[in-house]
């Protein structure tokens, strides 16, 4: 099952564009005869056009008999919807969404490119899959100039806490695909010097639909959690504008704080008492402080990866 096909003539077909990117209705290429010259873009196998079956009446193209080993033949079905719903919410949002997008050593799920021409990768990501791959993967995207933004099912994977990426929920009856992990916001909270807590954190933002955050990133209004000044500082997940530009004071404000001599113990009567100082709060993509599913209440990785739960502060859209 894939989305796209080639035609010797026409190109790239997308059978998720209206026009299947080149002119042409659906009843050109389905249940035709004879029937249209297509091939997979994957493993370059003869390919026909289908429909699921109701209620979804999906528009595919499928491998013909005795085709060969085929990643997209490969993918199973909530990769093919997820990538569906990110194509459809970046259309909407305004920009041009190529399915099954590659370049020199890459290849997207669905590749955005906004009006002012700035371009981001959406990759489906449902299988295991190392860190370090990951990096590989973007880096060549960002030798391109391509921003990517990785897509899991839930908040279970590792590296949600060290990649720009999020997981989600899928539909349960009551909406379209939630985003379950990744997506913070800074709040108040009470420091604690000897817990090392600074008065800041990060908490997931909830109720956020996938097509909204789509249309955030593309739209500039989220942005990937990471401190260009300070390559070595590195939080995984998204975050707005604002909330980046506090935490970078923040962060700022303790690494001062940190470089400062530590005063003398001061005499008060007859006791002595130490003068306490802010702790550091934060730590690169290396730490792994706190629990899954409880934040340690630092603006560290770790709270990327497990915000605390029960937060009394109010929804905040991004």
């Amino acid at each position: 099952m894939t989305f796209t096909a080639l035609h010797p003539e026409h190109g790239a077909l997308d059978s998720t564009a209206r026009d299947l990117g080149c002119g042409w209705s659906w009843e050109r290429v389905h249940r035709v005869r004879p029937r249209v010259p297509l091939t997979c873009p994957e493993c370059g196998h003869g390919l026909h056009a289908k429909l699921s079956p109701a209620p979804r009446r999906l528009r595919y193209f499928a491998h013909d008999p005795c085709a060969p080993r085929c990643e997209l033949a490969e993918q199973d079905l909530d990769h093919h919807l997820l990538k569906l719903e990110i194509v459809s919410a970046a259309r909407q949002a305004g920009a041009h969404a190529q399915l099954e997008a590659s370049g020199t050593g890459w290849r997207a799920d669905v590749l955005a490119i906004t009006p002012g021409g700035r371009r981001v990768a959406w990759q489906v990501q449902l299988a295991s899959i190392a860190a370090a791959d990951m990096r590989q993967r973007a880096g060549r995207m960002a030798a391109e100039d391509i921003a990517a933004c990785w897509v899991a099912l839930g908040t279970g994977e590792h590296w949600l806490a060290e990649q720009p990426a999020v997981g989600v929920h899928p539909p349960d009856g009551a909406g379209g695909w939630r985003i379950a992990a990744g997506l913070l916001r800074l709040v108040a909270q009470t420091p604690d010097p000897a817990r090392g807590l600074p008065p800041v954190c990060w908490n997931q933002v909830p109720d956020v639909t996938l097509d909204d955050f789509v249309a955030w990133v593309l739209m500039g209004r989220a942005v990937p959690r990471r401190f260009e000044e300070n390559p070595k500082v590195w939080f995984g997940g998204w975050t707005a504008p604002a909330y980046l530009e506090r935490a970078r004071v923040v962060l700022i404000g303790e690494q001062k704080t940190a470089r400062r001599p530590a005063r003398p113990p001061v005499r008060r009567g007859t006791g002595w008492r130490r003068v306490e100082r802010f702790g550091t709060g934060w730590s690169g993509s290396g730490s792994r402080r706190g629990s899954r599913g409880s934040s340690s209440g630092s603006c560290t990785s770790a709270a990327a990866a497990s915000p605390r739960r029960g937060s009394a502060w109010p929804t905040a859209r991004v």
